[in-house]
């Protein structure tokens, strides 16, 4: 497989390699390419080759790494998909405990949208909806103590007034250090205080590409010190069609 030919480039498994110079004129090329299980593997070997060849294969690295960034991509079917999202491993599903309140993000990204959706019968996702960042926030207040915050007398129902009309205005996203407002809010009433509350958040998308976003809660029922839950985007699969 390997051979000392620098353009030895095979389409077919998306072997690219890339090389670094030692003291010694000798390069450590650097070999991605999947294994059986699917995983993309790197395969380390050694030669010695001209400046001129270098710079050729440097170009050809340029012209064929969005090809190797999508061949490294897992691909999966719906089912694995939605467990993918949502395990807890994966950064794309977070949870917090605060002040007796328990905090459950769940960051979804477009093809789970979609897929929701179509098991909800609709199975379509408008081009405006692929442009907003989706996430589904649980609060459970079960725990929580409301005495410690101020300020001590709020009602049940000025709680629910609060967080049905005025939580959107204290919900911020910050991707790639821009902090953008919540412009899409639903809230599912609790029964009672001692209920979990949903809330369905959208936030515009700026950077399609961003690997970590930041949600931030600043409200007087959490604290005095706003609550920050991180999502990182690394290595979501490709849903197979």
């Amino acid at each position: 497989m390997a051979t000392n030919n620098i353009l030895d480039i095979k389409l077919s498994d998306i072997t690219l390699r890339a090389c670094k110079k030692n003291e010694e004129n000798v390069f450590t090329s650097y070999s991605f390419r999947r294994d059986l299980k699917g995983t993309c593997v790197l395969y380390p070997f050694r030669f010695k080759k001209s400046l001129q060849m270098k710079k050729i294969f440097m170009l050809l690295l340029m012209i064929l790494n969005p090809l190797l960034i999508t061949s490294c991509v897992k691909e999966v079917d719906s089912k694995e998909y939605i467990s993918w999202v949502k395990d807890f491993e994966n950064g794309l599903h977070v949870i917090k405990e605060s002040n007796g309140i328990i905090f459950d993000l769940q960051y979804q990204p477009n093809d789970y949208v979609f897929l929701m959706s179509k098991e909800n019968g609709d199975g379509q996702m408008l081009e405006h909806d692929k442009q907003i960042h989706h996430f589904v926030l649980n609060i459970n207040l079960s725990n929580h103590d409301a005495s410690d915050n101020s300020p001590q007398a709020e009602t049940y129902q000025e709680m629910i007034y609060y967080f049905s009309y005025l939580f959107q205005n204290d919900l911020k996203l910050e991707e790639s250090e821009v902090i953008l407002p919540c412009i899409m809010f639903h809230f599912e009433k609790a029964q009672s205080k001692a209920d979990r509350m949903t809330f369905i958040l959208g936030f515009e998308s700026r950077v399609a590409d961003a690997k970590q976003l930041k949600l931030m809660l600043n409200s007087k029922y959490f604290g005095s010190l706003p609550i920050n839950m991180e999502i990182v985007k690394k290595n979501i699969p490709s849903l197979k069609i």
